[in-house]
């Protein structure tokens, strides 16, 4: 939403706000979209984890994947915490005058490298969880 990144509500005037009412509406619809969405890919993360396992006839039950996945939740919380801290730094530094509005582009930028950083990072560790719930489990 722009007004997470914006906060003008859009118009893109930094360290400019005339809003008042928006991030308390916006706020509880973040949360429970983050959790809806999470709660979709874990068990879609779950349900391919324990097929694939039972297609290379390992067995590797979906309860028995999906505690695992359980334990491997701590992951998301460097990910996460580095997005915010992102966004809170970027939106310090134009509220204080450090960047001007064109340096927009470089901060996607940023935010997009840490996607793909934190996709690799959580599929790694998914990864290596999962061989370890398989070997002990044999």
């Amino acid at each position: 939403t722009p007004f997470t990144h914006t906060p003008t509500g859009g118009r893109f005037q930094p360290g400019v706000s005339d809003y008042r009412g928006e991030p308390l509406i916006l706020l509880p619809a973040c949360v429970v979209g983050c959790f809806i969405a999470f709660e979709t890919t874990t068990r879609l993360a779950a349900r391919l984890s324990a097929w694939e396992a039972a297609y290379r006839g390992i067995r590797l039950p979906l309860p028995v994947v999906r505690r695992g996945l359980a334990y491997h939740a701590v992951h998301y919380v460097p990910v996460c915490g580095l997005g915010l801290l992102t966004v809170a730094i970027y939106t310090w530094l134009l509220s204080n005058r450090h960047f001007s509005g064109t340096s927009f582009s470089g901060y996607l930028y940023t935010l997009c490298a840490e996607v793909i950083l934190a996709a690799v990072y959580l599929f790694v560790t998914y990864w290596i969880a999962m061989r370890n719930m398989m070997y002990a489990n044999q």
